[in-house]
């Protein structure tokens, strides 16, 4: 019964869904809404010791090291964050996931070139351009001071038929590479959840 009253309130979007999950330890979903509770009031610490506990089967064992990763991000620890996705950007196969989030990461610590470096290994791993990608590693290549190659890149793909075509004015291309896509950590947590279930969909495609 408390499990079922906990899905309720989560589709329904109500609050007392965060005093429900705290009675539930062994749901993944209530571990999430909680890590999302900590990272939303800022207690990054308790969402790391969080997301440190969740077991790391299933999708579990992509998404975790991308949400430790933030929260490690969220208190300001870089060096740590990119250390957590190091053994996914070197080996895992979903990679190009793991560097873009870690790439997103360096550019909100004002680190152009590991921030590029790692952009371009997402890039590289990436067979399909999408919106979000291009949003991303165009955003970090002007501002590392490669704006003729970012814009060279948006236009690479405004042509392709899908929703990037909708930038199809040099003005609203030059819009793309305005701001971060991704402008806090509590923002690049839900990135990755969103990563993950497109990288997924993704490799289901190809299999």
């Amino acid at each position: 019964m408390l499990n079922r009253a906990f899905l309720a309130t989560v589709l329904d979007g109500r609050s007392e869904a965060v005093r429900l999950a705290r009675r539930l330890p062994r749901s993944e979903l209530a571990d999430m809404l909680l890590v999302g509770a900590d990272a939303m009031a800022g207690r990054w610490e308790r969402a790391e010791t969080r997301l440190r506990a969740m077991p790391r089967g299933g999708s579990g064992q992509v998404l975790q090291p991308l949400l430790l990763a933030w929260a490690q991000a969220g208190r300001g620890a870089t060096d740590a964050a990119l250390a957590t996705l190091r053994p996914q950007i070197e080996g895992n196969r979903l990679r190009g996931t793991a560097a873009l989030h870690a790439a997103m990461i360096a550019d909100l610590a004002n680190r152009p070139r590991e921030a590029e470096q790692l952009a371009r290994i997402a890039l590289a791993e990436t067979a399909d351009l999408n919106l979000r990608l291009v949003q991303v590693v165009a955003g970090i290549l002007e501002r590392g001071g490669k704006s003729v190659e970012a814009m060279r890149l948006v236009d690479s793909v405004t042509a392709s038929g899908d929703e990037l075509s909708l930038y199809s004015t040099p003005e609203e291309r030059r819009r793309l590479l305005r701001g971060r896509a991704v402008a806090s950590a509590v923002e690049g947590m839900a990135e990755a959840q969103l990563a993950l279930a497109s990288a997924l969909r993704g490799r289901r495609r190809r299999t």
